[in-house]
């Protein structure tokens, strides 16, 4: 693996983003790269500014097994060194722009952008 970047994926737990994950695999392996399987979590619009007690750990949580469960899905229970995954809260579009300014690649649902654009 080369310095160049790696190739950021946005994993939600869906089987779009078990997809995005399977072609960033092969997508890193003829790049030379690395892959950063990204998670996002916010909390709900509906709960904001209303008195309930919700805790940001649950949801971090949630998407953190969404996370490992997807990784371990396509990778069968044996997860390359090559690959990473993190949580990271925010808005997914957000999130995975600004994450990925020095990416060699973005990769969520089937979309691939080569960067970096640094715009966030």
């Amino acid at each position: 693996m080369d310095d160049r970047g790696p190739v950021v994926v946005g994993v939600d737990g869906s089987p779009a983003a078990a997809a995005a994950l399977r072609e960033a695999d092969l997508l890193a392996a003829r790049l030379g790269s690395r892959i950063d399987g990204i998670a996002c979590w916010e909390v709900p619009v509906l709960f904001r500014g209303y008195p309930v007690d919700l805790r940001d750990d649950d949801f971090s949580q949630q998407a953190k097994h969404q996370l490992d469960r997807t990784l371990k899905d396509v990778y069968d229970g044996s997860i390359p060194a090559f690959v990473g995954g993190r949580v990271v809260q925010g808005g997914p579009a957000l999130v995975l722009v600004r994450d990925s300014k020095d990416a060699l690649m973005l990769h969520w649902d089937g979309a691939v952008l080569a960067g970096s654009w640094g715009c966030c």
